[in-house]
């Protein structure tokens, strides 16, 4: 009852009416999977980030080879520069989920940041593997490689990118630069 009754108060965008309900859910269910998603989703919402992240730390512990609250705490981790631990929590969730383009790409984004960047090449390139049409990794996967001036590589990534999205002009700008590079003006 407290599940649906949050549920409805997240749709009149009743935030505290729904983190209540859910909260209440969960106290009488501890195991109850859905309630532990939107109450973590309501707690971000909410800008309650610490609320949310003890959240994702008991439903991790409540279900351990669960992959999307792996990777929930990983993306709220990486918010908060906290790199390594969202490192290990993409890794187990592709421990769990080994086809996650998603949780391939947000690996290569907090590799990318500490500098890891022939580890973030293999991810993002295993992220465009698994969603060949992922936007946002043939950037990222661009733009690796043209740090490491591997150009000819960089061109093609975003030349992907612009024919998935020709109205792009990130993707149109940085094709443009690189095939500048190249001396292919």
């Amino acid at each position: 009852a407290h599940y649906i009754l949050g549920t409805i108060a997240n749709r009149q965008n009743d935030q505290a009416g729904s983190i209540d309900h859910f909260t209440r859910a969960l106290e009488s269910k501890p195991d109850f999977l859905f309630a532990y998603r939107e109450l973590y989703a309501a707690l971000f919402r909410e800008g309650q980030v610490q609320q949310a992240k003890d959240v994702l730390h008991r439903a991790v512990s409540a279900y351990p080879e669960s992959a999307e609250f792996q990777f929930y705490l990983g993306n709220l981790l990486s918010h908060e520069g906290d790199l390594e631990s969202a490192v290990a929590c993409y890794t187990k969730a592709l421990t769990i989920q080994p086809g996650s383009a998603e949780s391939h790409k947000n690996l290569a984004d907090v590799l990318n940041k500490l500098r890891r960047f022939d580890q973030a090449v293999a991810n993002y390139q295993k992220a465009v593997w698994f969603e060949p049409n992922f936007l946002d990794a043939h950037l990222a996967l661009g733009s690796v490689t043209q740090s490491q001036g591997k150009l000819d590589q960089a061109a093609a990534c975003y030349r992907r990118a612009a024919e998935l999205k020709p109205e792009h002009v990130g993707a149109q700008v940085s094709l443009g630069n690189v095939l500048e590079s190249l001396g292919r003006t």
